[in-house]
């Protein structure tokens, strides 16, 4: 795991162009604060693939025609999936947009959501607005023997890494610290992302990324042994005992039924049969 670390208070665009590129061959998912033609034309050039969320006030250019926003797009679409390539920019930068109405009852809690969101702030919902909770949509350079389906599932993957990192603020406390002197601040820091990203590698050895028993059960389980692994640091073979023994809970560890009918992330990845 490679993290990279930028000012707290900039924002997603500009932690968008800081952040260094990623490896040839790699897979960027990217909500829609985080878009940016230019990191995508970047993508393109150093062989990184991306799924990126596409905001509505971006033009979309289709069959070489003038620019058109994309909720009057999505209004003025017949059927119910888009699966094209379409410019995004002035100068010709292009790539494949796939579009997909979402069933009534996913619009719903979208649209509500975004109701109580905008009564606290005290704002108005637009016709845009509505439209853009009709739909998934999104950009990529994936080739088309990728499906629109596979797509969708490939960028909720997306919300587990932020899982990930909200378990991580969570338990790590990062947003606090006894110290005021700013260098031990950041040592502390350190020492809590390096005993998170143990943790994390922990889970990851003994039952791999798509386990069927969930991640959170699993760093449960590791969590209740560090006090035991901290007393054992100093005596190798007793450590590898603890070890042992807590690989041998972790595999015991089960899924639990779940009452909702809704498939969760492994299960989606599976049904997609992202073989391709």
């Amino acid at each position: 795991m490679e993290l990279d670390f930028l000012a707290d208070r900039g924002s997603d665009i500009a932690a968008t162009h800081e952040a260094g590129s990623l490896p040839c061959g790699s897979l960027r998912l990217a909500d829609r604060g985080f878009f940016s033609t230019e990191v995508l034309r970047r993508d393109d050039r150093t062989g990184v693939f991306y799924v990126s969320r596409l905001p509505c006030h971006v033009p979309v250019h289709r069959q070489g025609g003038p620019g058109r926003r994309l909720p009057d797009v999505l209004r003025d679409a017949k059927e119910d999936r888009i699966d094209e390539t379409v410019g995004l920019t002035a100068d010709g930068y292009s790539c494949r947009m796939v579009a997909i109405r979402c069933p009534e009852p996913v619009a719903r809690r979208r649209l509500d959501r975004l109701l109580d969101r905008a009564r606290e702030k005290g704002k108005t919902v637009t016709l845009a607005q509505r439209t853009m909770c009709e739909w998934t949509v999104v950009v990529t350079n994936l080739p088309a023997s990728y499906t629109p389906e596979q797509l969708v599932v490939l960028y909720r993957v997306r919300w587990q890494i932020e899982y990930l990192f909200k378990r991580w603020k969570h338990w790590g406390k990062w947003g606090s610290s006894r110290g005021r002197d700013p260098n031990r601040v950041m040592c502390e820091f350190y020492a809590k992302l390096t005993g998170l990203m143990l943790l994390n590698a922990m889970v990851l050895m003994s039952s791999g990324t798509l386990a069927k028993a969930s991640m959170l059960r699993r760093e449960n389980c590791v969590r209740a042994m560090i006090p035991l692994l901290r007393l054992m640091l100093d005596d190798g073979e007793k450590l590898m005992v603890v070890l042992q023994k807590q690989q041998a809970r972790l595999e015991k560890v089960r899924k639990r039924s779940r009452r909702k009918k809704a498939p969760n992330t492994r299960e989606l990845l599976f049904g997609a049969t992202l073989k391709t």
